[in-house]
This record gives structure tokens, C-alpha cells and sequence, in this order.
């Protein structure tokens, strides 16, 4: 049931309430070599894996869990600097300090700013494995250059740790919700099912990536400009076979032991779990920061945003009826939880109106342009892209950016004038107008849709 807080007095009176009556609860480091029982959950330098978590105040039925990004590694060379890295993404549990994060989007106690989940059994799930969250090796040896990779195994055993505290407290589970974000999303997409086959029926299971539509056709910028064809491929099947990957079993049964074919876009068909994708069109994990674009940058982002547009197809236009998406038309590896809106509507909203809500299909999604396009303000980078000869400059700052009005009568976006943060000088652009392309797909391709049965 989804909280009511509509009504402006209500969600005061409960904002109060909360604040007045109980302090967030603290976030709890436990390790799960605690239990004989969960030793094979090792990070990588063989360290016993730490997790975190803050119990509901009213303990809840329902359950969210984050599973930390941070690329992966396959190789000895790669994995070693991970386990050296004390930073998020690392390869060992000493990194890990009670308190050293908060605030997380869906795993936030602040119900102002997570209203509909802030009361939920919170758990962050650190990434220490390399492995995509997809790991089985639990031995080391040679073969491995030492290392273990337990991801997908740290995923089943923390479903054992969840069920023992819901019985010891008498509260059964009824809801799951496995987010993540980067190689945290790649984990969920990768591991939704695996969580629906363990708790279904008597659970209902919701996958929750953020930025994890990971792409086999996708270039980097160096191989773009080089004319070279990805390696995706071969640098994921050299980690399938390191990690040992768990592999989603109807893919499976299609591709045989060619994981590759399961991962990102591919597996999602063979999904049976509901989920809720949050994708940026122009979604770059390493981003280009070439000052001002030239037109190599521009066509680089055009058959990026191409790609992976016509890949979220399968998600607005599929027969996966129950599922959601989120998809804004920016440059950004992972979306901000409430700061980038579609028609108005942020990622938050989105997803309480979809699992609340919604019996069918709810895709929110920015008209692709081809070209990138920042409708409010971002955290970290921020990126405005028009074709206008000199190239466009970057703001750094998580300032304004590119707002846009569209205009029926000439078929055009037209992009207000803004005023850019550039290093080291400050700029006022020129409204740029360009061609809105003609679609011949589904409404679905334009900003806010409501549920479909």
C-alpha cells in the first residue's frame, strides 16, 4: 500500500510525526562470516563480505535493496588494482566504514525525500567482487590469480539473512525491490530472476536498474574515431569464464554457455520478473570531455543515443506488458533521483506511480532528437548538446541546463537561451533550432504515458 501523502496537511503531519517520534534508525555494519554457514561470501582478496543495513522503525514487510556499481575486472592485472583501491568498486571489505554513506535514493530514511519507501527494511549491498554480481568462484587458486568471485552468491545468501530476521521478528516478507545502479543495475538485471525463483510466489520481486542497459553494439569514443569495432564482447566472455558467471537458466537454454548473450538488452526478453528501467538515451559511462564539441563528439553521441534508443524499444513497445521505464533524453550514467524530469516528472515519482499504480506498462520517455539534451538541473556532469558549427561548451556545475519548448506549428525544438558554467569563462548561448525528426513508432516515444493493461 502506498503511503498517502497527497494532501498537504497529511504529509506534514507525517513528515512531523516521523522527525518527532524516532530519529532515522542507524545503518548497521554486519559481516557474514558472522554464520559458518555464509562463508563462502568473500570479496575478492578473500576478505568476509560487509554489508549494511536499517531496519524498519515499523518493521515492514517490505524489503530494499542497492547493490553498489563500479565497473568489473577480468583479468590478474585489473583485479589487483581494485583489491589496492579503498574507494566504492573495490575489491575488499576493509574498505568498509559504519556511516560512510546515506541519503541513497530509495534506501533514504528521509521521508521528504523518499516518501514512499522510506519506512522499508533498508540494505546497501557493497560491490567487492568484480564480477558484475554474477560470480560463483567461492575457491581460489591459479586459475583465478588468487582471487574469489562470489557476487551472484552474496545475493543468495543475504535473500537467507533477509528471511531469518523477517521470522525472528514475525513479520514475513511480502515485497522485494533489488535496485542498483551502473555495474549495480547490470547485477540486478542479471540476477532479477534468480530473486523471483527463490521468494515467488509468496513475495512479489521488483528489479530496479538504474543505468544498467549495458550494449554489445556501443563504441567507445576511441574506437569511434578510429573506425574500430567494439570489444564488449570479448572483454565480458574473458570475465564470464574468470567469475564463473551464474547465467539466467531460459538464456541459457537459447545460447547455451555463451553469457555475453545474456547480458543488458539481450537477457531482458527472457526476463520473467517484473522491473522498472531507468535509462538515460545518451547514457556514457566514461564521457567525453572534449571542449568545445567538435564533429566527432556530435556524431559519436548521435549513433550512441541511436543505439541505445532503438534497444529501449524492446521496453516501451515489448510484450513485457507490467514493466516501466524512465528514459530522459541526457547525457548521464545514472539518473539523479529527483533533479532530471520527464514532462515534469522525476525518476522518484516515476517509480512509486509505477509499482503503486500501474497494472500495465508506464513509459516515461523524452522524444529522441538524436542529439542530447538536458531538461533541469544534474548532479556531477552535465551535458548540453546542439549542431551549431563552433560545438557546444560543457557545464561542469550542477547548474541550469539546456530547457526546451516544442513547437507544434513548425515541427522544431527550440532551446532557450541559458547561460553555461564553461571553464574558465562564462558563456550565454544562442537558441538552437534543429529539425524534429519524424516518428512513425507508438505514441509511447513522447514524454508522459499512463498505464496500459
Amino acid at each position: 500500500m502506498r503511503p498517502e501523502l497527497a494532501p498537504t496537511f497529511s504529509r506534514f503531519f507525517l513528515v512531523l510525526l516521523v522527525n518527532s517520534a524516532t530519529a532515522a534508525p542507524p545503518w548497521t555494519l554486519k559481516f557474514l562470516n558472522e554464520s559458518a554457514s555464509y562463508s563462502a561470501a568473500k570479496c575478492l582478496d578473500g576478505t568476509p563480505y560487509g554489508y549494511f543495513v536499517q531496519y524498519s522503525q515499523v518493521n515492514s514487510s517490505r524489503w530494499t535493496f542497492y547493490l553498489e556499481g563500479g565497473n568489473y575486472c577480468n583479468s590478474q592485472d585489473s583485479c589487483k588494482s581494485r583489491v589496492e583501491q579503498d574507494a566504492a568498486g573495490g575489491g575488499s571489505s576493509n574498505r568498509l566504514r559504519p556511516g560512510a554513506f546515506d541519503g541513497l535514493n530509495l534506501v533514504d530514511y528521509d521521508p521528504d525525500k523518499n516518501p514512499d519507501f522510506f519506512n522499508d527494511h533498508h540494505v546497501f549491498m557493497p560491490y567487492c567482487s568484480g564480477d558484475l554480481w554474477t560470480g560463483t568462484r567461492t575457491t581460489a587458486d591459479a586459475s583465478s590469480f588468487g582471487y574469489y568471485f562470489s557476487g551472484h552468491v552474496i545475493i543468495g545468501l543475504m535473500l537467507d539473512v533477509m528471511q531469518q530476521h523477517a521470522a525472528s521478528i514475525s513479520r514475513p516478507v511480502t515485497e522485494v525491490i533489488f535496485s542498483g545502479g551502473s555495474a549495480g543495475a547490470n547485477g540486478v538485471l542479471l540476477n532479477i530472476d534468480y530473486v523471483y525463483e527463490r521468494l515467488a510466489p509468496a513475495v512479489r520481486v521488483v528489479g530496479f536498474p538504474n543505468a544498467g542497459w549495458t550494449s554489445n553494439e556501443t563504441r567507445s569514443y576511441q574506437q569511434f574515431v578510429f573506425g574500430q569495432t567494439p570489444n564488449n564482447t570479448a572483454e565480458r566472455r574473458a570475465g564470464e569464464q574468470l567469475w564463473q558467471a551464474w547465467i539466467n537458466p531460459p538464456c541459457l537454454a537459447v545460447y547455451g554457455a555463451d553469457w555475453n548473450r545474456c547480458f543488458g538488452y539481450l537477457g531482458y526478453r527472457f526476463l520473467r520478473t517484473e522491473v522498472f528501467i531507468a535509462q538515460a538515451t545518451f547514457e556514457l559511462g566514461s564521457p567525453v570531455a572534449t571542449t568545445p564539441y567538435d564533429a566527432n563528439v556530435l556524431g559519436f553521441l548521435r549513433e550512441h543515443g541511436d543505439i541505445i534508443n532503438r534497444q529501449l524499444t524492446i521496453v516501451r513497445n515489448g510484450t513485457l506488458s507490467r514493466n516501466g521505464l524512465f528514459q530522459p533524453s541526457c547525457v548521464a550514467h545514472t539518473i539523479a533521483w529527483s533533479e532530471i524530469l520527464v514532462n515534469g516528472t522525476s525518476l522518484r515519482q516515476a517509480f512509486g506511480d509505477w509499482y503503486f499504480n500501474c497494472t500495465g506498462r508506464r513509459i516515461w520517455a523524452e522524444e529522441y532528437t538524436q542529439l542530447p539534451c538536458n531538461p533541469s538541473p544534474l548532479r556531477g556532469y552535465n551535458y548540453c548538446v546542439g549542431p551549431t558549427n563552433t560545438g557546444v561548451q560543457i557545464d561542469y556545475a550542477a547548474g541550469p541546463s539546456c530547457a526546451y519548448d516544442s513547437s507544434a506549428s513548425t515541427g522544431r525544438f527550440v532551446n532557450k537561451a541559458v547561460t553555461l558554467s564553461s571553464k574558465p569563462t562564462e558563456l550565454t548561448m544562442s537558441a538552437w533550432v534543429w529539425p524534429k525528426p519524424h516518428h512513425t513508432g507508438s505514441a509511447d516515444m513522447y514524454a508522459l504515458m499512463v498505464c496500459s493493461a
